[in-house]
């Protein structure tokens, strides 16, 4: 059954709040990496919000995708972040982003406290030795 469009906007508010809380205004190249950590934050956000539907989750993903990007309504930007995304999903780095946008938001869920911060750690690189 699909969900409702409310559910799915609450949803991509949320997860669009907690991604793009981690972003500079600079920060208008996505890498795998990156891509990786949205879809695996979308992917938890879906998970706990009960989507079972494949196209509640591409909606659910788009969505969100054209909040963090600033898009318009039609969602035209959206559509097109989640399609670079799905072409970098074979890279060991888009995985790896994955595992930690999803990690951080089930720590979010766990304890409201735990702010995720994966991606602005990404962003910002490796810690000098």
């Amino acid at each position: 059954m699909a969900a409702d469009h409310d559910l799915i906007k609450q949803l991509s508010t949320m997860g669009s709040a907690l991604i793009s809380a981690q972003m500079t205004s600079a920060d208008t190249e996505f890498d795998p990496w990156m891509f990786g950590y949205c879809y695996g934050f979308v992917d938890a956000v879906s998970q706990a919000g009960g989507l079972t539907d494949v196209k509640d989750f591409l909606l659910l993903m788009t969505v969100t995708f054209n909040e963090i990007a600033k898009g318009n309504g039609e969602l035209e930007l959206g559509a097109q972040l989640v399609e670079s995304a799905l072409k970098t999903q074979m890279e060991p780095s888009f995985q790896e982003g994955v595992m930690q946008g999803g990690a951080d938001f089930m720590a979010y869920r766990q304890d409201q406290t735990a702010i995720p911060f994966g991606l602005k750690h990404h962003q910002a690189g490796p810690s000098p030795a």
